[in-house]
């Protein structure tokens, strides 16, 4: 690759580190929010957005 450009610099290996830890980092969490349940929004009756789910049961059991 350096004979097509040869204004690009040699790479080491310990210059991509810093590329690939955002991906890595992005990555790891994505997981424990899938896992955990961090960040997660219910929806409630009538569109309204809440927090916990127990929430929505107690609507439920008012309503009916």
């Amino acid at each position: 690759m350096k004979d097509g450009y040869p204004f690009l610099p040699t790479l080491a290996a310990t210059d991509m580190i810093f590329t690939v830890f955002y991906s890595w980092v992005i990555w790891v969490v994505m997981l424990i929010a899938c896992v955990t349940g961090w960040g997660r929004i219910f929806e409630g009756l009538d569109g309204k957005m809440i927090k916990e789910k127990d929430i929505i049961g107690i609507e439920n059991k008012n309503r009916g």
